[in-house]
């Protein structure tokens, strides 16, 4: 059901809302088919002015979107603000970039003056997650709207008030009509994407809940973009800056309360240093206030559901009894489930002695457990990383720019930083490989993954 409710003391922020009946779907469906016939044809810069517009709603209102992230999920309001203007800076690249990148091609070939346009296709279903319910529809949808495309949104069922006021400031930017709210229940995916008139499918979520989307998407020949889990190694290697290495760990892992697929989770240490980068990473995680993500000083707020806490209280219970110790945490904070009145919080952990048999060796944790892992060779440590059916993000830490730069190019996965925590960026494309997604985000290559791609030829 679509219900809000505030992680942090149980409150209902709202009662459940209905899905929509299947006649409502395809209503919405038809609306925004018709609107695409007509914001197809909309001129590019017309496009963007529009996008301008909302990127001005967001700067102007950063503090108002900012507290109903909050509120709704639970991160903390300096990273709720921080998301907010991340989407600003993202509408930015597009108003930038868009032009020239749809801009016609002309390829002289053999036999022909040809040229190569990028042309709408139509609807685009958009099915986000909680995590991050500004962000997350932001990155997909605006380079669908910068290209022509119509936007169908469903949001995560307990974030429908920020997907409300996120459809508001599309409607005061002039993009009201290009972009829809779905109300509807996951059964209802298929009713959709067999719809004609919906072109394709860019969904972020669990791999597992991807599977089922693509599988459907496929069915009915239609392109799906996703974005699933990540369990990003962490490398550090023997001659790394290890106070920068803790810090930027400490940084990724905990980041939006541990709750990001890009975050880092296994951190990956030669034995050289791997005690002093232990007690550096528990430090900084120690450091960190546990509390109410309204107030400015808390670094780690609530978890966003029940049922999330209780999937990560019951993973490290199983991780400590497959043989895993404990380097940083309370294990008698785990005895009992997480009470509503009381705020779905969980404190920092760090484990470490994971053995391959043990159930979290191949699990990815959604909160604010860090895994540590000791190598004794880079050889050890690039395997390690591999050794995952996820390839998301990762980082390398070592002052030799070379080794690291091979390292990198050895880490099967669509991105990583080095001497820095993965981050997702505008400007840079945003996916992964393996079994944590399909497509690229943002750059120019999120603008062009539901376009038509058109090849002209003219005789010579």
């Amino acid at each position: 059901l679509f219900k809000s409710i505030n992680p942090k003391n149980g409150q209902i922020l709202r009662e459940a809302i209905p899905f929509f009946t299947r006649e409502k779907l395809e209503e919405v469906i038809d609306s925004s088919y018709d609107a695409y016939l007509e914001y197809k044809d909309v001129s590019v810069q017309e496009r963007l002015q529009r996008i301008a517009s909302l990127r001005e709603n967001l700067e102007k209102n950063v503090e108002t979107y900012a507290e109903a992230l909050t509120n709704e999920m639970g991160k903390t309001l300096v990273q709720a603000r921080a998301e907010v203007l991340k989407c600003a800076d993202h509408c930015k690249y597009y108003e930038e970039n868009t032009e020239e990148v749809l801009k016609t091609k002309h390829i002289e070939t053999a036999i022909s003056n040809s040229y190569v346009q990028y042309q709408a296709t139509g609807p685009i279903l958009i099915i986000s997650p909680w995590n991050f319910p500004f962000w997350m529809p932001f990155r997909t949808a605006i380079p669908q709207l910068a290209l022509g495309n119509t936007v169908l949104y469903k949001p995560a069922p307990n974030c429908s008030l920020s997907a409300e006021l996120l459809e508001q400031a599309m409607i005061d930017s002039g993009l009201g009509d290009a972009f829809k709210l779905l109300y509807f229940d996951t059964e209802d995916t298929e009713l959709i994407l067999s719809n004609h008139k919906v072109q394709g499918v860019g969904f972020t979520g669990s791999t597992r809940a991807g599977k089922i989307i693509a599988s459907i998407a496929g069915k009915y020949v239609k392109k799906s973009l996703l974005e699933l889990g990540g369990s990003d190694p962490f490398i550090v290697l023997e001659d790394a800056d290890l106070d920068k290495a803790a810090q930027q760990g400490c940084i990724s892992r905990l980041i939006n309360n541990g709750q990001a697929c890009i975050n880092a989770k296994r951190f990956i240490v030669h034995e050289d240093v791997y005690d002093d980068f232990k007690v550096k990473l528990v430090d900084n995680f120690a450091s960190k206030k546990v509390g109410d993500p309204l107030d400015e000083s808390t670094n780690i707020g609530p978890l966003a559901r029940d049922d999330l806490h209780e999937n990560l209280r019951q993973q490290v219970i199983l991780a400590v009894e497959g043989g895993a110790t404990v380097a940083l945490g309370d294990m008698s904070r785990l005895e009992n489930p997480a009470v509503a009145d009381e705020g779905y919080y969980f404190h920092p952990m760090v484990l470490e002695n994971i053995t391959e048999e043990n159930p979290i060796y191949r699990q990815e944790l959604f909160g604010p457990v860090a895994s540590l892992y000791k190598v004794s060779s880079l050889e050890d440590a690039v395997k390690l990383a591999n050794d995952s059916h996820y390839g998301l993000g990762g980082a390398v830490f070592t002052e030799d720019l070379e080794k690291a730069k091979s390292v990198a190019a050895q880490i099967d996965t669509g991105m990583m930083g080095i001497n820095s925590f993965c981050t997702s960026d505008p400007k840079l494309p945003n996916g992964g490989v393996k079994e944590s997604g399909i497509g690229r985000e943002c750059s120019h290559e999120g603008l062009l993954e539901f376009a038509n791609i058109k090849s002209v030829s003219i005789p010579k």
